[in-house]
């Protein structure tokens, strides 16, 4: 209501843009002509999204990575406490892989929890704010699976380090005081 769209494109934007401007002051004499692109509305009608999608980002780097801080200390101050019951299964032959799994077994199973209730609220919460876009995509649940196994990739991998130099200590280490 109370404007004009016009589609102008090739090289020459401002003798177009002029020539309108003609056109409007001969049929619109006191009236100002005032025009903007529509590219330029679009995109600072998103500015606020991108700019929020900015500040997840940072948010979420820095929460992955206190979070894999926390785990690795979880992880050390395990792989401290029991030294010695380490140092009985390999003592009754158990593998690396089973020591290593020992450890992040604690930590899969606090994940799996954590998805279970998350999972439900985040397609929930993510659907409800697509509403408010013009264009609406479908939201699959292979994206949050994707994002889980991301999760459990980054858990894992955080914790593999100790667990694994855990895995290679001598059992008559740990069980020289026994």
């Amino acid at each position: 209501m109370g404007y004009y769209s016009f589609k102008v494109s090739g090289p020459n934007l401002q003798g177009t843009t002029s020539l309108i401007e003609k056109a409007w002051m001969e049929t619109y004499p006191g009236e100002h002509f005032i025009f903007h692109f529509l590219d330029d509305n679009y995109q600072e009608q998103y500015k606020a999204e991108q700019n929020f999608s900015k500040s997840i980002t940072l948010g979420s780097m820095i929460a992955i990575l206190i979070s894999c801080l926390g785990l690795l200390g979880y992880t050390r101050y395990n792989a401290v406490k029991s030294i010695k019951e380490i140092g009985v299964r390999k003592a009754f032959g158990v593998s690396q892989f089973d020591i290593i799994m020992f450890f992040n077994n604690e930590i899969l199973r606090i994940i799996g929890i954590s998805a279970i209730l998350s999972l439900p609220l985040a397609w929930i919460f993510v659907n409800k704010w697509l509403l408010n876009f013009a264009y609406k995509i479908n939201v699959s649940v292979f994206m949050f699976l994707i994002a889980l196994g991301i999760t459990t990739l980054i858990a894992v991998s955080s914790t593999f380090y100790i667990s694994w130099k855990s895995s290679l200590r001598s059992p008559n280490e740990a069980l020289k005081s026994e």
